[in-house]
């Protein structure tokens, strides 16, 4: 015989009101974190397209007069950033004129180069 056979009329009703409880938790569950991920991925790349925004107009006079400490020091700004792991300043879209390292990512490559 069927287990659900065995079952009393009230035991029935638990089990169907306890699956669809569940069932509507799942759901709204997966709904909450695909919408949280969706959310945190637009936040990261507005923030990132902002502070690339904001160092590229602080570096513009740095790269005409060739002031390298001005370089350093607007690259070194982003330490402060932590999902910043290396940036880079190219000269006329060719030319690498400085980049910076950020924690952990340095000791990664220096490691692997050993």
């Amino acid at each position: 015989m069927s287990l659900l056979n065995l079952a009393t009329i009230k035991d029935k009703l638990i089990a169907i009101t306890m699956i669809s409880c569940v069932t509507s938790l799942v759901v709204a569950g997966s709904a909450m974190i695909l919408y949280s991920w969706g959310a945190n991925k637009d936040n990261t790349v507005t923030r990132l397209h902002v502070l690339s925004t904001v160092l590229g107009d602080r570096s513009k006079a740095a790269l005409i007069f060739d002031d390298t400490t001005q370089i350093n020091e607007n690259l070194q700004s982003l330490k402060f950033e932590p999902g910043v792991l290396l940036a880079c300043i190219y000269s006329n879209g060719k030319t690498l004129e400085k980049n910076h390292l950020v924690g952990e990512y340095i000791s990664s490559i220096k490691q692997r180069q050993k």
